[in-house]
């Protein structure tokens, strides 16, 4: 007989190795009973609640967990508060290192923590569990008959005692017989015998407890289908065969094909990635459950910390991690999966659609989901409302929650995701116009931009959601993504947008005393609703598009002038100086230009001319005499602008110099240009 002992843990087995059947039984009575005191405690107070998930995970840590502030140890714990199950199988644990294993419970917040006793093969590794739930019985699995030893490390079963269901789960911490076999090899027969024990001793639980779980390091590793016709050779002189095994006894590298004689399989569980690597050197790990867990709601996923991220994979509550702390921790991936140990699932007759755009850099919050049927009331949304998908056609989950979350679990389907980066589907952004522009030192200027999205933006007043434009000014013509930040300054939507072109359009005014004089560069840049930014840029004759640097490159911004752009380089004497500055030229070979104009009356004598005025390096004065022997300035000469602008250049200005003629109206009136 067994004898049973209470402990913290719970009850565990003690003593002789064998399993008998009546303990087992009795251990079923002892739940049964159990369970239908709490109901009864219960009946006529409230129903009985059913929404019980459970996030169970496990883990090979590698040789234990090693000191706190370790590597190995911070890593670990890291990785398993990310996750945060509430039961996580530790695989590779230490007898030698159960202070730490311990230290970890306590870190991580597990209120009731197990290791298993060393076996009489492995004098260092075992097996053991973390759980946020009471661990109401525990036991190793055993060797067969005849006082043999045949389990490499002593896998640990427990049973967790779930608040709200009667339907608490079984769980097998496997860690297996590691190392590659073949047909000269023993590793493989030694897994297969480990396997068997295992459906022995689940066999026992078979119809009592549906919720049953296997998880952990299977080392399923080597050549498939293996026949051993006897004992191989090279075993442990340790190693002693229960005396109910007959031969021959095939090795399997698939789990599916020892457990599905108890309905029990395998789950999918891959990366984020898709990967289906658990272990540095391929898939060692697995999770193998009952088939009234695969019938209800489940999810699952192997973490790896370097594919981690704000809305990636399942959902996690714990703080993201380094993204080295999983290659740190352990050779191993931790894995995970959501189970609903009560509700059944429901079937969803029709899958929900999403909206047909999701713009690079949008998270799912941002894109619709319509229709789906289950015939129950509830509501479809994304589960990860957060994640940001990859550009191009992605399989995004949903979840549909029932109104009566009691009497059903909730259920997910793929729902596809059409992402589109700048440039795809139609959609359109540019930097509109000017190509290029010059404005006085103390001028401004208006630059445009348009952006056209198929469905938004095709006609007047259809203006796209959540959509905003940028113009920045840059003095470098480079990449405008490497622009700082404050060299952009937000555009306003124009009341012309749509018109002729579909698109919506922006418009900014820049403001020459933001940059001072000199040449500078000018691009568009768009984002919609909080997405990747896109960047616009113009052709040189006009008409924009998305910015490359050569078909469509920035805008070219003049602030002021400067004589040698202007004269191409000649030489900087008084006639070329007088051509630039005063009457209006617009280059040093053109004939057009505005012969200065004196006019006046009896009160006041007047010269009206053209002058240049974007240019802060010039001085464009008019200066009065009225006796030329003795020089000029001795008079005030007043300047203002006149109403008549028409036919003057961009930064240039019609102004009127004017003095007074005094008593003996005898005056002389000049300009004078310093550089």
């Amino acid at each position: 007989m067994l004898v049973c002992e209470e402990g913290s843990t719970g009850r565990s087995f003690v003593g002789p190795r064998e399993i008998d059947v009546e303990n087992i039984r009795a251990l079923a009575n002892y739940i049964e009973m159990r369970m239908f005191l709490i109901f009864l405690s219960a009946w006529g107070v409230a129903a009985f609640a059913r929404a019980v998930p459970l996030r169970v995970a496990s883990f090979n840590v590698k040789d234990g967990f090693g000191l706190s502030g370790s590597a190995s140890y911070d890593n670990a714990k890291a990785v398993i508060r990310r996750v945060n199950p509430d039961v996580i199988a530790i695989l590779e644990a230490r007898k030698d290192d159960e202070a730490n294993f311990n230290q970890m419970a306590t870190d991580l917040g597990y209120s009731h923590k197990i290791m298993s006793v060393l076996s009489n093969l492995d004098p260092y590794l075992t097996t053991g569990f973390f759980s946020r739930y009471p661990i109401l019985w525990s036991a190793p699995v055993a060797s067969g008959p005849g006082y043999a030893q045949e389990m490499t490390r002593n896998n640990l079963l427990i049973i967790v005692d779930v608040p709200g269901t009667d339907r608490d789960p079984v769980l097998v911490a496997a860690h297996y017989k590691c190392c590659s076999t073949s047909a000269s090899f023993n590793e493989g027969f030694r897994r297969a015998i480990e396997i068997r024990r295992t459906l022995e001793y689940l066999q026992l639980f078979s119809g009592i407890y549906e919720n049953m779980l296997v998880i952990g390091d299977f080392n399923l590793v080597g050549r498939d289908n293996v026949t051993y016709p006897s004992l191989p050779s090279g075993l442990s002189s340790s190693y002693r065969l229960g005396t109910d095994v007959s031969f021959p006894v095939t090795y399997r590298t698939d789990p599916d094909i020892y457990f599905s004689s108890l309905g029990m399989g395998k789950l999918d569980v891959l990366q984020v990635n898709g990967s289906s690597a658990t272990h540095s050197g391929g898939r060692l790990d697995y999770q193998v459950v009952s088939s009234a867990l695969r019938n209800r709601f489940y999810e699952m996923e192997t973490y790896n910390s370097a594919l981690d991220g704000e809305g990636v994979g399942l959902p996690k509550s714990g703080p993201i991690p380094a993204s080295t702390a999983s290659s740190l921790a352990s050779d191993h991936f931790l894995l995970f999966g959501d189970f609903e140990l009560d509700r059944p699932k429901l079937t969803v007759a029709q899958t929900p659609v999403a909206s047909p755009y999701l713009f690079q850099g949008q998270s799912l919050a941002s894109l619709g989901l319509s229709g789906g049927t289950t015939g129950v009331p509830g509501t479809f949304a994304w589960q990860s409302p957060t994640r940001v998908p990859a550009v191009g056609a992605t399989s995004q989950r949903a979840l549909f929650t029932p109104i009566d979350t009691n009497s059903w679990g909730p259920v997910t389907v793929a729902a596809s995701v059409t992402t589109l980066a700048w440039g795809q589907g139609g959609l359109t952004h540019n930097l509109q116009w000017p190509p290029t522009m010059q404005i006085p030192v103390n001028g401004q200027g208006t630059v445009y931009a348009q952006i056209y999205i198929p469905g938004w933006t095709e006609t007047l007043g259809k203006v796209a959601p959540n959509v905003r434009c940028w113009i920045g000014v840059h003095t470098e013509n480079s990449d405008p993504y490497t622009w700082p930040g404050a060299a952009w300054k937000e555009a306003s939507l124009n009341g012309s947008q749509g018109i002729g072109t579909g698109a919506d359009e922006y418009a900014v005014s820049l403001v020459a005393s933001d940059t001072g004089p000199g040449t500078c560069y000018y691009a568009a840049r768009w984002q919609i609703n909080g997405g990747a930014y896109g960047y616009g840029g113009i052709a040189s004759a006009g008409g924009g598009g998305a910015w490359d640097g050569t078909t469509y490159a920035a805008g070219v911004l003049t602030v002021g002038s400067t004589f040698a752009g202007w004269s191409g380089g000649a030489t900087l004497n008084s006639e070329n100086l007088y051509k630039y500055a005063i009457g209006g030229a617009t280059s040093l070979t053109s004939a057009d230009g505005e012969a200065s104009v004196v006019g006046g009356d009896n009160e006041t004598l007047t010269l009206t001319a053209i002058v240049r005025t974007d240019d802060n390096s010039l001085t464009i004065v008019g200066e009065a005499s009225a006796n030329l022997m003795t020089g000029w300035g001795s008079e005030v000469v007043s300047v203002a602008n006149t109403a008549d602008q028409s036919g003057v250049p961009t930064g240039c200005s019609r102004k009127v110099f004017s003095v007074s003629r005094g008593a003996d109206k005898s005056k002389f009136l000049r300009l004078r240009v310093m550089k």
